[in-house]
């Protein structure tokens, strides 16, 4: 009964909250409000700077595609991030709260705030300054560098608008649905086991590994995801040309995958490589944990 209490008062807070913030995203959608950029301008972006405080990212579309520079190489975007920054750029919406350039310090929109340049080509489409959030938690104070306006608009952008270049890379390795894996096999050393799935179930055909973590391991695995990257360690280095695991994952439509776990970073967690691909990745230590039990690895004790 009591558990029951609780969790009708845990949904009345979350409506009321859903609420809250409906009414307040409404309320800065008043058709008063002027628009920053329109949507013909939007389509026409292709390249965006996001700067502050010494961080800058640095994005760039080609052929569609959104790329943000990493140590002057082009890597790929999490395309979810990318949508969300226009999808709030097509909404954005404001009203004038000041004209004054003494009060910019105020509102944190001069030297100490977020700079974001739109550009189509070499053109500025919009270049504004994002300053402090507004009275609630779902706007931000913006200047548009070249006017005296403070405008307070319904969206926060901090939350959007990322000056770290790592925080727009893509960090997925392996998406696959799976039970669209048909084969895998993992190899340690002399250790290795390969299974195959027949109908809905999964027979080892060669080595030894604990069935009992088979769907464990493929939840992971089969749609791995880094937590971090290296652009500047060598493969030797990284440990991934004497590497500690090799997985190979083989879906039932596609190319096989082949997965080379290395060493420990100074964190505790593994270098990665993906065949085919240039890029190192870091991977959390659980990842390797699901390996580790599938294997049958006895985990080290602790000494006293």
């Amino acid at each position: 009964m009591r558990g029951t209490v609780k969790l009708l008062i845990i949904l009345v807070i979350l409506a009321l909250l859903a609420f809250l913030v409906e009414r307040s995203r409404t309320r800065k959608l008043s058709p008063h409000l002027r628009r920053l950029i329109s949507e013909k301008q939007t389509e026409k972006i292709d390249r965006i700077i996001i700067s502050r405080e010494g961080d800058t990212s640095r994005l760039i579309r080609e052929n569609d595609t959104w790329y943000v520079e990493i140590l002057g190489k082009k890597k790929k975007t999490d395309e979810k991030k990318v949508d969300r920054l226009f999808g709030t750029l097509d909404s954005l919406r404001g009203e004038l709260v000041s004209s004054s350039g003494e009060r910019y310090g105020e509102y944190e929109v001069d030297e100490k705030g977020l700079r974001a340049l739109f550009l189509s080509g070499d053109d500025t489409v919009l270049d504004i300054i994002v300053g402090k959030s507004g009275p609630d938690f779902n706007s931000s104070y913006v200047r548009k560098t070249d006017e005296e306006g403070v405008y307070l608009v319904n969206r926060y952008l901090r939350s959007v608008f990322y000056p770290n270049p790592d925080r727009w890379r893509d960090r997925k390795i392996v998406e696959f649905d799976r039970d669209s894996i048909e084969e895998f096999s993992v190899r340690k050393g002399k250790k290795y086991c390969r299974v195959v799935r027949e109908d809905t179930l999964y027979v080892v055909k060669e080595g030894d590994c604990d069935t009992s973590k088979i769907r464990s391991f493929l939840g992971t695995w089969s749609r791995l995801t880094a937590v971090s990257f290296d652009d500047t360690i060598s493969v030797a280095a990284a440990g991934l040309d004497k590497p500690q695991y090799i997985v190979t994952l083989v879906p039932v439509k596609g190319e096989e995958v082949k997965l080379t776990v290395g060493k420990k970073d100074d964190k505790n967690r593994y270098y990665l490589s993906k065949e085919g691909d240039e890029q190192i990745y870091i991977i959390a230590p659980y990842t390797v944990n699901r390996l580790k039990d599938l294997l049958r690895e006895k985990s080290k004790k602790r000494k006293k």
